[in-house]
């Protein structure tokens, strides 16, 4: 990926500092039509700064043309008060604004993706969070049904039953690598470490490892102030089942998320 378009996907799969206070969680299928309304302006996502104030920042533009709605990706690079060279100031750049819709509950736009500088269509879920747009972000598709999709991944997560009324049962998870054996969940409020006010809604999903005992492949947590995320715990690839990193509540962060110009 050589081109800052690229570059800006890259960085749109990292992660976030969560959201600071309680919002609605309105999901883009309940916008329909208007999603694109909903969504047009600027929108900033903030990089970290370095101790001599150096950062950068990712900007999205949403904006409806003679031609139909369009979506441009920039980066701003702000020097600090130490810049790397004599006379650099603040810069700008980005790719062209390319066409964008909503299918569902997903952006489709058009951007370069690998090294042959062609244009490929991506399709990535978003949300509106009160005054945030997360992009990606995982959506909820009514009450047993879960979706998450970017430039690497396509998931999405079904329970058999409504897991607020039946807290275990069968379930299903599409685009996650898995062994072929059954898969179950189980849920229930669970107290963050740290803050005993706040308990996140987790549902947990497992299977039978090679020797009978659950294996857990992850969990999905509705959280009252920075919404839904998926956490991955064991990974299956070609025979080979790998056990990642234990997730600590500290580092578990929003997916990307996109704030006015005003936060």
């Amino acid at each position: 990926m050589r081109s800052s378009s690229a570059l800006v996907l890259v960085l749109l799969a990292g992660c976030t500092a969560p959201v600071a206070k309680d919002v609605e969680h309105d999901t883009p299928a309940a916008l329909g039509t208007d999603a694109l309304a909903a969504c047009a302006g600027r929108w900033i996502r903030r990089g970290p700064q370095s101790i001599l104030g150096r950062s950068t920042d990712l900007v999205l533009e949403i904006d409806r043309g003679p031609d139909g709605w369009t979506m441009r990706q920039d980066q701003v690079l702000h020097p600090g008060v130490r810049p790397r060279h004599e006379g650099e100031v603040e810069a700008r750049r980005g790719g062209a604004p390319s066409p964008l819709s909503v299918d569902g509950d997903r952006f489709v736009y058009r951007t370069v993706l690998y090294a042959d500088g062609a244009l490929h269509e991506v399709r990535h879920t978003f949300r509106i969070d009160g005054e945030k747009l997360r992009f990606p972000a995982w959506v909820a598709r009514g009450e047993r049904e879960w979706a998450f999709a970017d430039t690497r991944e396509d998931i999405v997560l079904r329970t058999e039953h409504d897991p607020r009324i039946v807290a275990s049962g069968a379930a299903t998870l599409v685009g996650i690598p898995q062994r072929p054996t059954p898969i179950a969940y189980s849920a229930g409020f669970e107290p963050e470490a740290g803050r005993a006010d706040v308990r996140p809604f987790v549902i947990r999903f497992a299977q039978p490892g090679e020797h009978g005992a659950q294996e857990e492949l992850g969990r999905l947590i509705e959280h009252p102030e920075w919404g839904c995320q998926f956490v991955r715990f064991n990974t299956y690839h070609e025979g080979t089942w790998t056990r990642l990193p234990d997730a600590e509540w500290a580092r578990i962060a929003a997916l990307p998320e996109w704030v006015p110009p005003k936060h």
